[in-house]
């Protein structure tokens, strides 16, 4: 039935790009840096989809989470306890698990420097240029991770030009955000830049029950970011150099209960305390579920629910220069971040809080790339070396709350980590033009990297009965210390190679049709959370793609529409997931995945002044693994079905004003949020929908905008969560309605 929809929708599509013929509005060309140099979108033979800044700020794109809103076949969720470390899924392949320690699969490259962990990738989108959705893995350019596809951030830059803009949005929740930038030349030769922003809310969308019943706001949130560049422009030598730095304190969004095991008639206990900690006190009378049905309201022990916040600084350096000799071009790019982070979670969002948690960490990275590119009339190409290294340190405590007396005498569960690591890499690729209609590009890049981790967990327990009483049953552990003391200190090392292939033949001028080979790896590492026992502290491998794409980019009715189009199989091997061990759970890997899927958009304006954007995806994707849990199961976070679509209308009203209409939106299909497909954690389809009107002036001076964000108050959830110790299971809600006011004016 689903497959049914895509393909109506896909008709709908080609119709739509085929009935253009008497469109008023040439497409604007869209540059993109896919490839590490400069392209029309539609000379990229690869997946990718691209707005520029003006295009994100329309469209409400306050962070990495947005951006699901750009493009099909892609998930960004709140990964495992909270929503402090978001996890992007693409075309199947996704980070699954919930640690800060490891990367991402799939990149995230802020001004082409790789940030190495998921906390890292809510920084705020300030002063944005363009951003770019990479699909599908990026082994031979991009290396560090990118096995799902890569996100591409770039920074407005400096100009010889005086521009700049200023916005202003007032909205509910108490909602005040700036965001400005200004820039010019200083010299002949140096421009300069300036970007900053100030984004306030007063109100978190999340309240919850006091002990006297009534409703207490979780609280404020506050980003302050500052980006200082300087750019120099010569004969043959450019340069960029940016600081920057941001200090966020912000809601870190609680879970909401849902129910739990004990709902299920096959999973009955005869008598009190003779199972998971939730059905003990759910059988003494405590109702552990959400108490009025509203998703955003909790029943959280006040002095935990002050804990509910992120507190992090991050500054970053950025130095890049590209010199010219003759038809050769040297390009340098370092990059250096440091953030400070602490944050607490609950996993129980209820009064039953028995695993409160506070974490504080540091992360510092710091990245070199060296390349030099060329051309001549039938080749053009790349090489480089790349450095990177980064450690991470974290200190963590669970905290046991008194649940009704019984656990009072359980002392904080103390983990820590200490992990660096070292990688380095060399990689070339070459575009071979074959005749007038065919291109060949080869590429490979060769990988060695080393991680060295130190950590464990203190679960020493002062009165081990109480405890006992509750997980000890649940583990089937004898009475005594239930959780034993862990600690490792180990390292890895590994290397790899990947490569890809990818032929393109032009019919025509207005066709580019392409099929392509590419291999890419997610490094390994080891389990940063909590453990039970030191098995759960071996080292997982790493995971490995090998992705075969046959795609088309076809401009219609003489760059009047835009149509792309791709179908794709993954070989999906070493998968990085959780599976179970003796006393809980570990990382390890399951043997492999085939992924199967197609996609297609259109871009056009059929008449003068109205921009249309759609999308739309399929994906099926199947688990072959030797654990009976895992095998024919879906890969988690991979929604069958999505629909994405921009519709954006302009028109004069005078000689001097214009009006403009905007609607976009997005529909995912319902999707399991875990690898052992648990029906329990599947999140249902939704459907969110955006709409902008504005009154702005001809000359594009300044814009007054009215604004909603999921207009219909769509309740949908972005990840579902449970502990089997516990047999709670919680959700993290998708954002509520939001609306505002958006004042915008462009020197």
């Amino acid at each position: 039935m689903k497959t049914a929809k895509l393909v109506t929708v896909i008709t709908l599509i080609i119709t739509a790009g085929s009935h253009v013929a008497n469109a008023a509005t040439i497409l604007e060309e869209v540059i993109v840096t896919a490839q590490k140099r400069e392209q029309a979108i539609t000379d990229v033979a690869l997946s990718v989809t691209a707005v520029n800044g003006d295009v994100a700020r329309a469209m409400g794109i306050e962070d990495t989470r947005d951006v699901a809103m750009l493009a099909t076949n892609i998930d960004i969720k709140g990964a495992g306890m909270s929503d402090a470390n978001p996890a992007i899924t693409v075309r199947g392949i996704g980070m699954n698990n919930f640690n800060a320690n490891n990367n991402p699969s799939v990149g995230i490259y802020l001004d082409e420097v790789f940030l190495a962990s998921p906390a890292m990738i809510n920084l705020s989108m300030l002063d944005v240029g363009r951003i770019e959705v990479l699909k599908g893995p990026q082994g031979t350019l991009y290396g560090r991770n990118a096995t799902g596809g890569a996100l591409n951030i770039i920074s407005a830059k400096p100009s010889q030009e005086k521009d700049g803009f200023a916005s202003l949005t007032v909205g509910d929740y108490e909602k005040i955000k700036f965001e400005g930038a200004v820039g010019s030349g200083l010299s002949d030769n140096i421009a300069g830049r300036i970007s900053v922003l100030y984004d306030s809310q007063d109100e978190s969308f999340h309240e919850y029950h006091t002990a006297s019943g009534s409703k207490k706001n979780f609280g404020g949130s506050d980003t302050t970011a500052l980006r200082a560049q300087l750019a120099g422009d010569y004969d043959r030598l450019s340069w960029n150099f940016t600081a920057s730095f941001m200090d966020q304190d912000i809601v870190n969004s609680p879970f909401t209960a849902v129910g739990g095991y004990w709902d299920s008639p096959d999973d009955v206990f005869v008598t009190p305390c003779q199972g998971r900690l939730a059905d003990c006190v759910n059988t003494l009378g405590m109702d552990v579920s959400d108490r009025d049905g509203d998703p955003f309201t909790h029943d959280f022990q006040e002095s935990r629910a002050d804990e509910m916040r992120i507190e992090s600084d991050v500054a970053s350096l950025n130095f890049s220069f590209s010199r010219e000799f003759g038809n050769v071009t040297l390009t340098s790019i370092t990059g250096w971040i440091k953030q400070d982070r602490d944050f607490g979670e609950n996993i129980w969002s209820t009064n039953l809080e028995a695993f409160a948690v506070l974490h504080e960490e540091e992360m510092e990275q710091f990245s070199q790339e060296i390349r030099l590119s060329g051309e001549s009339d039938s080749i053009s190409w790349m090489t480089g070396v790349f450095y990177w290294n980064d450690t991470f340190k974290s200190d963590n405590i669970a905290n046991s709350a008194d649940i009704l007396g019984l656990l009072a005498g359980v002392t904080p569960v103390i983990w820590n980590n200490d992990q660096e690591t070292d990688a380095y890499a060399v990689f070339a690729s070459v575009d071979w033009l074959l005749g007038e209609r065919w291109k060949l590009t080869t590429g490979i890049r060769f990988s060695s990297e080393e991680t060295d981790f130190a950590g464990g967990t203190d679960g020493t327990i002062v009165d081990p009965i109480a405890f006992d009483g509750f997980v000890g049953v649940e583990l089937g552990l004898p009475a005594g210390i239930t959780i034993p003391f862990t600690e490792t200190n180990d390292s890895t090392d590994e290397t790899n190679t990947t490569y890809r292939v990818a032929l393109e033949f032009r019919p025509n001028d207005d066709w580019l049709t392409y099929g392509s080979v590419t291999t890419g790896f997610k490094s390994g590492g080891y389990f940063g959370d909590f453990t039970f026992d030191n098995n759960e502290l071996e080292p997982f491998e790493s995971e490995q793609v090998t992705a075969f794409e046959l795609g088309a980019k076809a401009t219609l009715g003489g760059g009047l529409a835009q149509l792309n189009g791709a179908i794709f199989y993954y070989d999906y091997e070493d998968i990085q997931t959780f599976v179970p061990s003796d006393l809980g759970f570990r990382l390890d890997n399951l043997e492999e995945a085939g992924i199967f899927g197609a996609e297609i958009e259109l871009l056009t304006s059929p008449v003068d002044g109205l921009d249309i954007r759609v999308g739309a995806a399929y994906l099926d994707t199947e688990v072959d693994s030797a654990f009976a849990d895992y095998d024919g199961n879906d890969l988690p976070n991979s929604p069958e079905l999505q629909l994405t679509g921009t519709i954006r209308y302009e028109f004069a009203i005078n000689d001097g004003l214009s009006i403009a209409l905007q609607a976009d939106g997005k529909y995912s299909d319902e999707t399991f949020r875990e690898s052992t497909n648990n029906p329990w954690l599947v999140t249902d389809s939704y459907t969110v929908l955006n709409l902008r009107a504005a009154l702005l002036s001809n000359n594009g001076d300044w814009e007054l905008a009215a604004w909603a964000r999921n207009v219909t108050d769509e309740e949908y959830e972005q990840e579902r969560f449970t502990a089997d110790i516990i047999g709670q299971i919680v959700a993290l809600q998708g954002n509520a309605r939001t609306y505002g006011v958006t004042l915008n004016y462009n020197l």
